[in-house]
């Protein structure tokens, strides 16, 4: 059982981060979390029925748009396709139905009295959650399952062509959405905060009224009474959003900041190979070194946490960057 986690700084990024794993051993290092207001009232999120929709006409075409036969829509990046909005509840639903694939146990959440395992899940994970909110709760393994899952349907059913595959995207590919589109350094922790001042909104902190789901004083209702939010910003989500939360950016691709963390499918660094990388911030963040565009957050591949999700990429032969 991992240890209870408190409040700390997440700068785990590059050499200094890698010392701090070392010294921590598996100790979890995480963003500002925000305890759900009344999580034990919550009912479980129930999906339902997801809607009827017709299956692509054809594969995704270079340079096209595309929607999926779960309503998905793709934008073209460069050679693969991005998930315009992060994955959500009815999508992994539809996974979960069809394939009855456990992805419970182990989820840490934040409450009152601290953040641990409260025996929350992806279907309640202790605040409420309509069937177009992102899926949270879910691990880097359980992500990967639903990338295989999805491939093996679509191309069941020609809507992929027998080369193009859904999987997580890759930190390079991560960073070239959010505009990041020359990064130096090998790894994603040697990567990690070296752009300074570059959020994605723009420039500045705290963000604008419109910047994103982050944790601005609407987190601090039900939160532990020192938990830190950011000062003077205020957006209408206390937990997670529907989806798209909040305008595209220039790539049309929504949410890349805030909501919930991502996962990428690298490993974090040399020093922790085993570790995985999440991007993006979360309803819960509130550092501005950890809502910075070029901030990696390393963290086990296994864990589940209340404010961490997905979104796919479709590629070609596997490829990635």
């Amino acid at each position: 059982m991992r240890p209870a986690r408190k409040q700390l700084p997440l700068i785990i990024g590059g050499a200094a981060g890698a010392v701090v794993l070392l010294i921590a051993g598996v100790m979890m290092f995480s963003g500002d979390k925000a305890a759900p207001a009344n999580p034990t009232k919550t009912p479980p999120a129930s999906p339902g029925t997801p809607p009827v929709v017709a299956a692509p006409r054809q594969p995704p075409q270079p340079g096209k748009p595309w929607k999926n036969s779960l309503g998905m829509t793709y934008i073209p990046l460069d050679d693969i396709w991005m998930a315009a909005v992060e994955t959500r509840v009815r999508d992994f639903d539809a996974f979960y139905q069809a394939t009855k694939y456990d992805a419970t146990g182990g989820m840490d959440s934040l409450q009152k009295d601290g953040f641990k395992d409260h025996g929350h899940t992806w279907m309640n994970p202790g605040f409420p959650q309509s069937p177009e909110h992102p899926v949270v709760g879910v691990s880097r393994e359980d992500a990967n399952f639903f990338c295989k899952w999805l491939t093996e349907k679509e191309r069941g059913a020609g809507a992929l062509t027998g080369a193009q595959s859904y999987r997580l995207p890759t930190d390079r590919e991560w960073s070239q959405a959010v505009g990041l589109e020359y990064e130096t350094g090998g790894t994603p922790e040697e990567r990690s905060g070296k752009i300074k001042g570059v959020y994605p909104w723009g420039r500045g902190f705290p963000p604008p009224a419109d910047g994103g789901n982050y944790a601005g004083t609407e987190a601090k209702a039900g939160a532990p009474d020192n938990w830190l939010t950011i000062s003077f910003y205020h957006d209408a989500f206390s937990r997670t959003c529907p989806v798209p939360g909040y305008k595209p950016n220039g790539r049309g691709i929504s949410d890349l900041g805030g909501n919930v963390w991502e996962w990428c499918q690298d490993p974090f660094g040399k020093a922790n190979p085993r570790w995985g990388v999440l991007r993006g911030g979360s309803w819960a963040t509130s550092r501005p070194e950890e809502i910075l565009s070029s901030y990696r957050r390393g963290f086990d591949p296994s864990f589940r946490e209340d404010d961490v999700g997905f979104r796919c990429v479709i590629a070609t032969d596997s490829g990635s960057r």
